[in-house]
């Protein structure tokens, strides 16, 4: 990009800090009417409750802010890319959300959209597409198969009074393997946009099947899709696209620092995956488990991670439960009553640990604060988000 074109977007900088969720809104609003082919990539609840245009307005200003530095967005780019990479977007869909982005951007400044500017964001705009097409065409040839395959339903688990466990299997058999952490996408019938899709992080320890692990939602539209796969049956088949996402644990046989993976709620999933790969990789590193849950008929892998607990003597399991008429112990697994805070979760992080965390936005807040009190090195810490990505500092 020109030293230009880079001055023009910097000098955007405070409209977007004070204007970026306009703008989004205003995207989005614009793009779904103009080219509705493209709804069947998005979530309808992150739309109703604004999370995606607060999501796409923190990405917009972020770049702004780093256009002279794009490798301070390297973590992000790897995060949306691998997103898109799950979702299938392909380079062609690229001109259809520069096109209603700049619409956007001159209908946000009015008279102030001087040639100069649409000219100079219309560059920004090329330059960062090429970025993700190239980062995406990457993942691509890495997939261990391309597009959604056919996969049976060779069991199903009832994890909680909420969570159901679907086992699956593809119905052409393939050779496949996948990285504690990462999630898969399915697709599903949808009477209003054709079809719709769902990532679910993979629960499974890596083999030949996977399994995801689906809360039930309530309420329309995102309660529609858990719902679904709530009535799905053994024997029923289910559209499931390769592995994606970089949240993601390799164990590593050198590492001695004490493992900590804390989960709020549903959150647990992605972690589950990646406890049982440590736990049978390096039985003797110290693992440390803190799940904290509304109540206990809602908690998910209970039994699970009660039986890893007995087995393996250097894992230690905390579980904090919202609503329950007592706390109680249970040999080395403490059951604490009411959300944990700050303070309590700093206490069972030992020093210098690798931490995992994963939850819904309060959830990761505390946590966050937690491990500031912890003196957790950002290096050390390792997150995901359910949903479009958020600030937690």
């Amino acid at each position: 990009m020109t030293p230009e074109t880079i001055a023009i977007v910097k000098s955007c900088v405070p409209i977007l800090q004070e204007h970026g969720e306009a703008l989004t809104r205003l995207f989005y609003q614009r793009m779904f009417t103009h080219n509705p082919e493209v709804k069947p990539f998005f979530n309808p609840i992150h739309q109703q409750e604004g999370t995606q245009q607060r999501a796409l307005a923190t990405a917009v200003l972020a770049y702004a802010q780093h256009i002279d530095n794009p490798a301070a967005l390297s973590s992000a780019i790897s995060l949306i890319a691998n997103k898109h990479a799950s979702l299938m977007v392909k380079p062609e869909h690229y001109p259809i959300v520069g096109q209603n982005l700049l619409a956007a951007l001159e209908e946000l400044l009015g008279d102030a959209a001087t040639p100069e500017i649409l000219d100079a964001w219309g560059e920004a705009y090329g330059f960062l597409a090429e970025v993700f097409i190239n980062a995406e065409k990457e993942l691509y040839e890495q997939q261990e198969w391309n597009g959604f395959k056919d996969f049976t339903i060779t069991k199903i688990t009832q994890e909680s009074s909420e969570v159901k466990s679907l086992h699956l299997k593809p119905v052409d058999p393939i050779t496949f393997t996948h990285i504690p952490g990462q999630y898969i996408t399915v697709r599903v019938p949808h009477p209003n946009t054709g079809t719709t899709m769902r990532n679910y992080s993979i629960s499974s320890i890596p083999g030949d099947t996977l399994r995801i692990s689906v809360k039930q939602e309530s309420g329309d539209p995102d309660g529609w899709v858990s719902h679904q796969l709530h009535t799905l049956t053994q024997g029923d088949t289910l559209e499931v696209g390769p592995p994606c996402g970089d949240f993601t644990f390799t164990p590593n046989q050198h590492d001695s620092h004490p493992l900590v993976f804390v989960a709020g709620g549903i959150g647990i999933t992605p972690l589950i995956s990646m406890i049982h790969a440590a736990a049978k990789v390096q039985p003797s590193r110290p693992i440390h488990i803190v799940h904290a849950v509304r109540s206990n008929e809602a908690r998910a892998f209970a039994a699970d991670l009660q039986q890893l607990t007995k087995n393996n003597k250097n894992t230690t399991l905390h579980v904090f439960v919202e609503n329950t008429s007592k706390a109680d112990t249970r040999g080395e697994n403490y059951h604490t009553q009411g959300r944990p805070s700050k303070e309590a979760l700093a206490k069972l992080v030992p020093d210098n640990a690798e931490v995992y965390f994963c939850g819904p936005p309060e959830f990761m807040h505390v946590t966050t604060s937690a491990l500031d009190i912890a003196k957790i090195p950002a290096k050390r810490r390792h997150h995901e988000f359910f949903g479009p990505a958020q600030g937690i500092s």
